[in-house]
């Protein structure tokens, strides 16, 4: 099962790979780009699979990435809208 930061890790590569870019999934998350890069970095230890493809300034996703991001996508939105209906403050 996943723990809480692995939670955070999933949704920092989400929002990377939707944003284009690990800077821009920093600032939305309120983390540092080192911490998003570790995040990235963990999954893929934890895969076994890279995730990114890195050229120069710029990344893609690469076959896994995009497998991942496609099956993480649908499943953190659900995630958020929950802890909104659920879980926000009134």
């Amino acid at each position: 099962m996943l723990e809480r930061s692995n939670l955070a890790h999933l949704k920092y590569f989400v929002d990377a790979a939707k944003l284009g870019s690990i800077t821009k999934a920093a600032q939305q998350n309120r983390v540092s780009q080192s911490a998003v890069s570790q995040a990235i970095a963990s999954l893929e230890r934890l895969t076994g699979q890279a995730l990114l493809v890195h050229q120069r300034n710029k990344f893609s996703l690469s076959g896994e990435g995009q497998l991942l991001f496609s099956l993480l996508h649908p499943v953190l939105d659900r995630l958020q809208s929950v802890e909104h209906t659920f879980f926000s403050p009134d």
